[in-house]
């Protein structure tokens, strides 16, 4: 099977969203800010939705596509220079869309946690001109052939040719991974409160 990558229309926003809630709803960060597995499986399909319409109109969405079966099998979501505002890609945007579904004492803690998580990464992200991965997931199926890796070399390439370097967020056991493409740690970013460390990655032009 191979896949392909393109950019992504409207109509891919229900499959991409649904592969990023199944990608990230078993993480130690979203584990921190909803605790409830239940609650998470109902929340993050509307927060994804929310969040990469957002870039889809304000960034740039690519998804790749297995060929055989023409179904979306990995969704990558870029914020081009100027536009990495983190509070607008994870929370404001999808505010109306989850709070419904999030009963009253796990909206209490995702109300608090939420923004701890934003400020850091905020204050941690580089003043630098620079394309910003703001996510990237891929299906179980499309992990052993190289999804991921297509979408992210098709985005440093993109970000390279218009001269600019590129910055990301991910996981402390993922660092190696995104070394693999040329990124380099460029700092620790830490919420406090118990929040899983997040490490900030850089990408020269």
């Amino acid at each position: 099977m191979t896949s392909i990558v393109r950019p992504a229309v409207r109509a891919d926003l229900k499959a991409a969203s649904a592969i990023f809630a199944s990608a990230f709803g078993a993480t130690p960060q979203w584990r921190w800010l909803i605790a409830a597995d239940d609650v998470r499986a109902r929340v993050l399909p509307g927060f994804f939705r929310a969040s990469l319409g957002h870039a889809l109109s304000k960034g740039r969405l690519t998804v790749s596509v297995d060929e055989s079966s023409a179904a979306l099998d990995g969704v990558a979501a870029w914020m081009p220079p100027g536009q990495w505002r983190v509070p607008s890609w994870r929370g404001l945007v999808a505010l109306p869309t989850v709070m419904p579904l999030i009963p009253g004492g796990h909206l209490k803690e995702f109300s608090r946690r939420g923004p701890l998580l934003d400020r850091a990464a905020h204050d941690a992200h580089p003043a630098v001109p620079h394309w910003y991965l703001a996510g990237v997931a891929v299906l179980p199926s499309g992990q052993a052939r190289g999804v991921g890796s297509r979408l992210v070399e098709e985005g440093v390439e993109h970000a390279s040719a218009g001269g600019h370097p590129l910055y990301l967020e991910c996981a402390e056991d993922l660092v190696g991974y995104y070394e693999r493409f040329g990124f380099g740690e460029l700092n620790r970013i830490e919420a406090g409160e118990g929040a899983p460390v997040q490490i900030g990655m850089w990408h020269d032009a």
